[in-house]
């Protein structure tokens, strides 16, 4: 009875393996992390490719759908922040990755943007991007992690009364 709830991820796993294009499951595998461990999947969110193109209005927009892995391991990097700023009115939208490294940013007017991503203990990744109406751009992306060295803190003794 304890191996219940592993086959059933192993079941979800299994079912949502299957990769497609135009907004169904997008599957991304990884390398086999070592025997007797689960293989997480980064994964594409189900989206429809006419409501993320289009605004309310059925003006034509751009969308940005992908995943955020380990560059290392390929392992998928949840709570990965995403960021789309335009530099004509500065306009900044900003969304989170999903559990499986999978993120759709909606409706980007057309022209340039700068894409911000990043995650805390990796390198951000800044590029500048080109939006053209009715395209929907699928990007995986690949952070490192930071190489990051502490030293020991410097305390210092506040004097005085408060």
């Amino acid at each position: 009875m304890q191996h219940r709830p592993i086959l059933t991820v192993l079941a979800t796993l299994v079912a949502t393996a299957c990769v497609a294009h135009r907004g169904e499951r997008m599957v991304m595998y990884t390398a086999d992390p070592g025997p007797g461990m689960l293989r997480m999947v980064a994964a594409i969110p189900r989206y429809n490719a006419d409501s993320v193109t289009h605004d309310e209005h059925s003006v034509a927009m751009h969308a940005l759908v992908g995943t955020v892995v380990n560059s290392d391991s390929g392992q998928p990097l949840g709570a990965t922040e995403i960021l789309i700023r335009r530099p004509g009115d500065g306009k900044i939208i900003s969304i989170m990755t999903d559990m499986r490294g999978g993120f759709v940013v909606p409706r980007i007017p057309p022209g340039d943007y700068a894409l911000i991503v990043r995650r805390v203990g990796y390198e951000s990744i800044a590029d500048i991007r080109s939006a053209q109406a009715g395209v929907v751009d699928t990007l995986r992306l690949r952070l490192t992690e930071a190489r990051v060295f502490l030293r020991g803190p410097k305390w210092r003794v506040a004097s005085g009364s408060y």
